[in-house]
C-alpha cells in the first residue's frame, strides 16, 4: 500500500507574518486521500503547496485559512493515517504553548477530511497551574484582535509635514491591514475605519509609515497616536508640539498645538490649510 509523509504549517488566517499557527506531521495512507486525489489517484498536494479551509474567526468575521504542506514524500507500507500536532504559537502571548495532548480524530475510510480532523489540547501560561485550551482548524486560542505600533509623517502637499508615532486598534485601520515590509502609503480612501477623509475643498496630503519601526501584534493595546514634531518647508524649520491630543480612532484623529510666529498658538492636525499653519 501507498502512504504519504506529510508535514508543514497550519495558518489562521492564512498568514505567516507572526500570526497564530500550529505545526503539523504524520501519514496519510492510500485508502484516506479519495478527496484529495489528482488526475493519477496520487496525492495531488507537492511540497509548497497550500490547502485552503474556510471558517470564522472567535469574532465572527470570516476568515480564509490553510495547510502549507513543507514536506510530501511518497512512500509503500501499511501504515494507518494519522496527523499529529507538532508546535503552537500563540500570538496573544507571542510565545509557543506547551502541547499537552494530540486529539487527532479519524472518521472513516471514505469520510476522512484533513481540515476536520487535526487537532490538540495546548497549555497557556496562567497563574500557578496554566489553562488547558482544545485547539483545531476552525478553533485558535481564543484570539482578541490585533493592534499596531507605527510611526511615520503625514505630508501635506506643500511640502510640509508632521511626524506620527502611537498605536493603533485593528477596528482602527490598525492591525496586520496597516503592515507592509516597505514604505507604505495611506491615502484617504486606504481605509474605511481610521479618521482619515477627504476634505472638500482643502488639498488632503498622505501619511507614510516607516516599516523599519513599525509592527502589529496580537491585543488591544490603543494607547493613541500623537504628533511629535512639525516641519516647515518654507523656513526649513523643525518645531516641536507645546501640546498634543492623541489619536485614538486611528490615522487622521491627532492633533498638536505649536507656538507661532508670533507667540500665539497654532493648532495642526492633517486637515489644517497651509495657510493657517506656523
Amino acid at each position: 500500500m501507498t502512504y504519504w509523509e506529510v508535514a508543514g504549517v497550519y495558518l489562521y488566517g492564512g498568514s505567516e507574518r507572526n500570526l497564530e499557527q500550529f505545526g503539523f506531521a504524520g501519514v496519510i495512507n492510500d485508502t484516506d486521500i479519495r478527496y484529495y486525489k489528482d488526475s493519477w489517484g496520487k496525492f495531488k498536494y507537492k511540497s509548497g503547496d497550500y490547502l485552503l479551509f474556510q471558517t470564522s474567526d472567535t469574532l465572527g468575521r470570516g476568515t480564509n485559512n490553510y495547510f502549507r504542506f513543507d514536506t510530501v514524500k511518497e512512500l509503500q507500507g501499511n501504515i494507518n493515517t494519522e496527523i499529529a500536532v507538532t508546535y503552537y504559537f500563540d500570538r496573544d502571548t507571542d510565545s509557543y504553548l506547551e502541547i499537552v495532548e494530540n486529539s487527532f480524530r479519524r472518521a472513516g475510510n471514505a469520510n476522512f477530511y484533513l481540515e476536520g480532523s487535526v487537532g490538540a489540547i495546548v497549555k497557556r501560561e496562567s497563574g500557578v497551574d496554566g489553562e488547558t485550551i482544545r485547539i483545531s482548524t476552525s478553533t485558535s486560542t481564543n484570539y482578541i484582535g490585533l493592534y499596531s505600533y507605527i510611526e511615520g509623517r503625514y505630508e501635506y502637499s506643500n511640502g510640509d509635514f508632521y511626524s506620527v508615532k502611537g498605536f493603533i486598534l485593528d477596528e482602527f485601520g490598525g492591525g496586520d491591514s496597516l503592515w507592509s515590509s516597505t514604505e507604505k502609503v495611506v491615502l484617504p480612501s486606504t481605509s474605511a475605519k481610521d479618521s482619515f477623509i477627504e476634505i472638500p475643498g482643502n488639498s488632503t496630503g498622505r501619511y507614510i509609515i516607516d516599516p523599519t519601526k513599525s509592527f502589529y501584534k496580537a491585543g488591544n493595546r490603543n494607547d493613541g497616536i500623537e504628533i511629535t514634531s512639525f516641519y516647515e518647508h518654507s523656513s526649513g524649520k523643525l518645531h516641536a508640539p507645546t501640546s498634543i491630543t492623541l489619536g485614538s480612532r486611528g490615522l487622521g484623529s491627532e492633533s498638536a498645538v505649536f507656538n507661532g510666529e508670533n507667540g500665539n498658538l497654532v493648532s495642526i492636525d492633517y486637515g489644517t490649510l497651509a495657510e493657517s499653519r506656523i
